[in-house]
């Protein structure tokens, strides 16, 4: 599962694709990555909901599909005092993802998404 929080000015590592990170998600433990994929599976979160710098909106989980796989993912929303201010996700929307993949035994091949940006 992939989280999403915060701003896309985070420095991140690419990985060449969903698939690799299947193969051995112990190898991307913490480590940030840049996903591409296709948006399938969408279901919104319990949103807004309170964080440091106010209200966290647009909580929503989903599965990212590239042609190598599928991974879970959670986005935490984007904190802001505007709820106008977070990505408005379909899907089916082809859509760049800013992660940290997490692994561990009860959920291994998880990440927790930084920033998204939908491509159009």
């Amino acid at each position: 599962m992939i989280a999403i929080i915060g701003s896309l000015a985070w420095a991140v590592e690419p990985a060449p694709n969903i698939g690799d990170i299947l193969r051995d998600p112990q190898d991307y433990h913490g480590h940030a990555v840049t996903l591409k994929g296709t948006i399938r599976q969408l279901k919104a979160g319990p949103s807004p909901f309170p964080c440091k710098c106010g209200l966290c909106y647009g909580r929503a989980y989903l599965t990212l599909e590239d042609t190598s796989g599928a991974l879970p993912i959670e986005f935490l929303g984007a904190c802001s005092r505007a709820p106008d201010a977070w990505p408005h996700l379909t899907d089916g929307d082809a859509v760049t993802i800013y992660a940290e993949v997490v692994w561990d035994h009860q959920c291994p091949g998880s990440a927790y998404a930084i920033g998204i940006h939908i491509s159009k």
